[in-house]
């Protein structure tokens, strides 16, 4: 097996218990999504209608009839309809100031600027401070998206990537990874190029895939580094370069990419892009090892050394979950 055989054997051995992140989507484009359900407008219970007041029977004479040639007693008020007209029950003016509160908090909200209304959001989405609402945090982040906030295009876009708050559309995900992406944010750029790639969402494109890695990955983004890295190691969409390859993959290793630092300790093994050096290699292997990566575990007893025997179960580096995985 020759050298670069070997490393290409690196990567695929942890790939395949990969989780894929579109799972229940195909490979090819996705149709159109279904049209968000459009809740009812919200309508006060109007008021209980009020019985009009009937005329009081004439008092009768004895005998049953008026007296002849007496006019009719006169009529009298009747204080209970009175009351009726003239107030509005107390519940229904609970209702009504109940609205008004509403209707005043949403103009607040509205008048908030975007970076106020994405820090809401926030709230809303983890609890700080008020009740936990995935709908109420997706609403706010529409406000401020709308106002070209390029964090809350980003944050809605995961709301519609995993159908938290709001119905699941990736082609809605895509479209607001697109938008945040030509603001400049890295994270946005990355899951756009990672939908770009396997079509997603969005129609297939991999050139587009490769130029939004590129932009990410120079903005320092990990993961982007790591995919770009592995395009220039197999020469997938760009022209191949070993010494490319290595540095991308170097970067996203050194910021605590655990599958970097795995691919890295391979190059470095087996001598692709650099000088071959077994201890820098075995180095590399602990550091992706120690964060409970198998594949670099399985790797290190394979080379008759103990990965870290002291380390506690749950150690190790916190991924960013706002990225989709990519492998």
């Amino acid at each position: 097996m020759c050298i670069r055989d070997r490393v290409y054997t690196i990567i695929r051995e942890y790939q395949d218990n990969v989780e894929d992140p579109f799972s229940e989507t195909t490979a090819g484009p996705t149709g159109p999504a279904p049209p968000m359900p459009v809740p009812p407008p919200s309508v006060p219970p109007s008021d209980p209608p009020t019985e009009l007041p009937t005329t009081p029977p004439v008092e009768a004479v004895p005998g049953g009839a008026p007296a002849p040639g007496e006019p009719p007693a006169p009529e009298e008020p009747q204080p209970e309809d009175a009351q009726t007209e003239d107030t509005q029950p107390e519940e229904s003016q609970e209702t009504a100031d109940s609205e008004d509160a509403k209707s005043g908090e949403s103009l607040d909200e509205e008048s908030l600027t975007a970076q106020e209304q994405f820090e809401l959001a926030q709230q809303y989405e983890s609890g700080d401070g008020v009740s936990q609402s995935h709908e109420k945090a997706a609403e706010l982040y529409e406000m401020a998206a709308d106002k070209n906030h390029a964090e809350s295009q980003f944050a809605l876009g995961l709301k519609y990537l995993k159908g938290e708050g709001v119905p699941k559309d990736l082609k809605k995900a895509a479209e607001l990874f697109r938008q945040a992406a030509e603001n400049g944010l890295a994270e946005a750029q990355y899951n756009l190029a990672v939908m770009l790639e396997t079509g997603a969402g969005v129609g297939q494109n991999q050139a587009e895939a490769i130029e939004n890695f590129q932009k990410a990955a120079e903005q320092g983004e990990d993961n982007a580094q790591l995919a770009l890295g592995k395009h220039y190691l197999t020469g997938t969409g760009v022209e191949q370069s070993d010494s490319e390859a290595f540095e991308w993959v170097k970067k996203a290793a050194e910021q605590g990419n655990t599958k970097a630092q795995f691919l890295l300790a391979g190059l470095y093994e087996s001598g692709i892009g650099t000088e071959k050096d077994l201890d820098e290699a075995i180095d590399w292997y602990k550091e992706a090892g120690s964060e409970e990566f198998k594949p670099a575990q399985e790797k290190l007893h394979a080379l008759g050394i103990d990965p870290y025997p002291s380390l506690q179960k749950g150690e190790g580096r916190e991924r960013n979950a706002a990225s989709i995985p990519y492998d």
